[in-house]
């Protein structure tokens, strides 16, 4: 009776974890409506529509870019053509959205089921309990980018190895290949995983006489590419531009960006920045929140010393985020999204470390100080999630500011705004259904006084070129419109752009050695949301700067007051 009640309360508990989950993955849902405002969804979205264009005109379906997986852009357009033979529309934005906040929601189950298989229900709970709130998780669950259908299935595959660790089966093997495979055709950077095969493998060689590589490993192993190429046909039928360098969203091309070969104007935030500490610091403390990163990294610690003593379930998720962090974490780019897929191990590792000090220490550390710990760390995850769903549930800042210009800047005026693919005020009339009636002088800082750059990389232009360019705007500019994301990667950048960075010092910081004879400008409004509840607000202008530029940048408008 006893172990029914147990069980009985334990799927209560993870009944209410799961409800939580997708409450706070569905609120806000509809943000920014009917715009996409957020650049990478944009850029998904596009590639679907572009996809369902292709079919129509000619029953083609290759998306011309392969920096992204096929299987987010095919499931997205295959539930489309479903959803418009039952409704005779399309809305591919929510649509998408709605993916998203499923495979999050679906992900926090199997948190719970390898927590459960390698430890305890406690663990599997706790850990789930800890991802339904984890603020990164959340945010990107409010978008159709790849990265939560690729965590989705790298936590299904950790899940199927985790069964293949108690017990090598096919249908383990059959199941980790169709996860890894699905992964992996989502985003390359997922085959990864197939470090933990091995592992498991080696584990099982260790007991056993006879093939060390048994019939069903190797077609688990097989079934990863076979998935691949499934989701991913013109690899093969038009593998010469799959594979090109051509374009900025070519599989290369990217490859080449991320590990710093290649380094565009967009990855200027990264330059200087520590590998490996960058992750820790930055992208992990915004991510999860301190409290929970604090017993995450605790956690791995104690779950390392368990290892070392021959703990094969540590082992196993240590395998994953030991191998990911020391191929992610030394890229040159550390975009914050890449620290999506360290968030499932590490909050059972969080869990794990949580029961352990329960059950093991309680002689030397009180359990109320144990709940106290597992307490706090969800109260607070819950609360900075709160907090950023605020930003989810407010207008946007950029439809904030087309609504004061429009109300508060004359029809004759000339704007230099800046081309910025998070905030494209160069193109608002296309992008949010606003027609302006003002002039527009666009600064492009990927073409500079008529010279293009190329893959996104500095136009070859001097800085005296440069500074005479910035004048001439200024000049011809009655307002300027920009967010601060260019600010921030010039100024820090200060000796390799020197003309980019005194232009914006003169007009954030007054005026500068060179600029006498332009006129001056005041900032006259700003727009800024930073996640908040109760009054408590979290200024995050120290994280990575996509953290904020994708879904509430600062708007600055200035104003000229000089001749």
């Amino acid at each position: 009776m006893g172990r029914k009640a147990d069980r009985k309360t334990e799927l209560a508990l993870l009944a209410a974890v799961l409800a939580l989950a997708a409450a706070v993955r569905i609120i806000g849902l509809r943000w920014g409506r009917p715009y996409s405002l957020h650049v990478d969804e944009s850029f998904v979205v596009s590639l679907v529509w572009k996809l369902d264009k292709s079919w129509r005109a000619h029953q083609g379906l290759n998306p011309h870019a392969s920096s992204y997986g096929g299987l987010p852009l095919y499931s997205l357009l295959f539930l489309g053509w479903a959803f418009k033979a039952v409704t005779g529309s399309m809305p591919l934005l929510y649509l998408g959205r709605l993916i998203s906040a499923i495979l999050s929601t679906l992900t926090v189950l199997a948190v719970y089921g390898i927590g459960s298989i390698l430890w305890d229900g406690r663990t599997g709970l706790l850990g789930a309990a800890f991802l339904s709130v984890s603020v990164l998780a959340v945010r990107t669950a409010h978008f159709y980018t790849v990265d939560t259908t690729m965590v989705f299935w790298l936590t299904v595959a950790l899940l199927m190895s985790a069964w293949l660790l108690r017990q090598e089966t096919w249908w383990g093997y059959v199941g980790f290949g169709l996860a890894a495979g699905m992964a992996t055709a989502t985003k390359p950077t997922a085959v990864l995983i197939l470090a933990l095969p091995l592992l498991i493998r080696h584990r099982h060689s260790r007991q056993e006489r006879g093939n060390p590589f048994p019939t069903k490993f190797l077609v688990g192993l097989a079934l990863v590419p076979v998935f691949f190429f499934l989701w991913n046909p013109y690899a093969i039928l038009d593998a010469r531009h799959y594979f090109g360098f051509a374009k900025n969203n070519d599989l290369l091309v990217q490859s080449a960006v991320v590990r710093g070969k290649l380094k565009p104007l967009y990855t200027l935030q990264f330059a200087g920045t520590t590998p490996y500490l960058y992750i820790l610091r930055n992208n992990l403390y915004w991510g999860m929140g301190l409290p929970l990163e604090i017993v995450a990294l605790a956690g791995t610690a104690y779950s390392l010393w368990r290892a070392v003593r021959g703990s094969w379930e540590d082992g196993l998720i240590l395998a994953w985020v030991v191998v990911y962090f020391l191929a992610v974490g030394g890229w040159y780019a550390k975009f914050v999204r890449y620290a999506l897929p360290l968030l499932p191990p590490l909050v059972l590792l969080a869990g794990r470390f949580l029961v352990a000090m329960w059950d093991s220490w309680r002689k030397s550390l009180p359990r109320w100080a144990v709940v106290g710990v597992g307490a706090w760390v969800l109260v607070f995850s819950l609360f900075y999630t709160l907090a950023y769903l605020r930003v989810y549930t407010s207008r946007d800042v950029r439809l904030q500011t087309l609504t004061w210009m429009a109300q508060n800047i004359p029809g004759a005026s000339r704007i230099l705004v800046e081309k910025d693919a998070a905030l494209r005020f160069d193109k608002m009339g296309v992008r949010y259904g606003f027609s302006p009636p003002w002039k527009m002088i666009v600064y492009n800082p990927y073409e500079v006084a008529g010279v293009g750059s190329n893959l996104y990389l500095p136009p070859p232009v001097s800085p005296e070129r440069k500074h005479q360019a910035f004048m001439k705007m200024l000049k011809e500019a009655d307002y300027i419109v920009m967010s601060d994301s260019w600010e921030r990667r010039f100024t820090r950048n200060a000796s390799q752009f020197p003309a980019e960075a005194a232009f914006y010092h003169y007009l954030f910081r007054g005026n500068a050695e060179g600029w006498n004879d332009v006129p001056r400008f005041a900032l006259v409004k700003s727009f800024v949301s930073y996640p908040d509840l109760l009054g408590l607000k979290f200024v995050d202008d120290g994280a990575e700067l996509t953290w904020q530029l994708f879904d509430h940048p600062k708007v600055y408008v200035f104003e000229r007051v000089g001749a």
